[in-house]
């Protein structure tokens, strides 16, 4: 076995874009089980690179046609130079299309550090990162927005989990905003085959929404969202939820509907979803719900007894602030990159 790694890069890499990447890799070396380009069995690292800040990938990306499994995959990530700071962020790498930004029907895929947003009016119903078939895959320190508007639906993170518990789709520390329909949209989710963790949805439709009842969410907030913050029924082992609409979608949840976006996040009128000092989801949260799975926040910094609720863990004025944005695959305690 021998991983693989190819740059995408404005200028000095591989490809400058995650689509003639995925692309041309695909063309040459379809089976990652027997040969990812490298001469045997391997992941296939995608690494973007590089200072985004002469402008954004605008070539919508295709993720299909790849043999892959548990152990050989594809792994796309931004390095430090090339990551947000968890907001919005234009000198760092992000994806803008009038479509869905990325389509994805190869399971086992992991995506992280990345930013999506649609610009366009469109009357048509699109994804900013959209998974059709997601078992054993791994969604992580992404942004999704929508600038643009449509008359139609339209979804941050549209995910299918497929029907297996025992490989299931692993999502945590992504933030979904201003989508005109979900921000995470968690279907196909039988046998508790998807997990969301630590994620934050503002200013959709609906923040969550589940159609199986199996989904496991832990330490989310949803806040902002017109319709409800969490729609549906989830697995009774969802725990500590932030809300300000609609019902605990499991237990222990915190109920913050009294409370404004101003005081929950650092500047909740531009787009900046970091916690603010004395903010109702800090402490809130439960310790590790993923089980070693991570252990930071959306940007590096370490989460730290009792956690907080969302993308952000707070991180006082003078305090140490590390990045996880790391010139390489993040690697986590079930043995991989994760």
């Amino acid at each position: 076995m021998a991983d693989r790694t190819v740059t995408v890069k404005p200028s000095g890499g591989d490809y400058t874009t995650l689509a003639a990447a995925i692309a041309a890799e695909v063309a040459a070396n379809a089976d990652l089980t027997s040969d990812n380009g490298s001469g045997s069995a391997g992941i296939l690292n995608v690494e973007i690179d590089g200072d985004w800040s002469g402008g954004a990938d605008t070539a919508a990306v295709s993720i299909a046609g790849f043999t892959v499994s548990a152990d050989y995959y594809v792994h796309i990530y931004t390095t430090a130079a090339a990551r947000h700071n968890g907001k919005w962020d234009t000198g760092a790498y992000r994806l803008v299309t009038a479509t869905s930004c990325l389509v994805c029907s190869v399971d086992y895929t992991r995506i992280e550090g990345l930013q999506f947003d649609i610009s366009s009016s469109t009357a048509s119903s699109y994804s900013n990162c959209n998974l059709t078939t997601a078992i054993g895959s791994r969604i992580s320190n992404c942004i999704a927005k929508w600038s643009g508007t449509t008359s139609s639906t339209g979804h941050c993170f549209d995910i299918d989990g497929g029907a297996t518990a025992a490989t299931p789709c692993l999502i945590w520390n992504c933030i979904a905003y201003d989508a005109p329909d979900y921000g995470f949209q968690l279907t196909g989710a039988e046998n508790d085959s998807i997990y969301v963790y630590n994620c934050t949805a503002i200013g959709c439709v609906r923040g969550y929404y589940t159609s199986y009842g199996d989904t496991i969410a832990k330490n989310c907030v949803g806040f902002g969202n017109s319709d409800v913050a969490f729609y549906g029924t989830y697995d009774g082992t969802s725990t500590k939820n932030a809300y300000d609409n609609g019902s605990d979608p499991g237990s222990a949840g915190v109920d913050i509907s009294a409370e404004v976006g101003t005081d929950l996040f650092a500047d909740y009128n531009a787009d900046d979803f970091h916690l603010k000092s004395g903010s109702a989801l800090i402490g809130a949260g439960a310790d590790d719900p993923g089980s070693g799975l991570y252990s930071d926040d959306i940007d590096g910094d370490s989460r730290v007894s009792t956690w907080d609720i969302g993308a952000d863990e707070y991180v006082a004025a003078g305090g140490i602030s590390p990045t996880g944005a790391l010139d390489g695959p993040l690697v986590g305690a079930l043995g991989g990159p994760i």
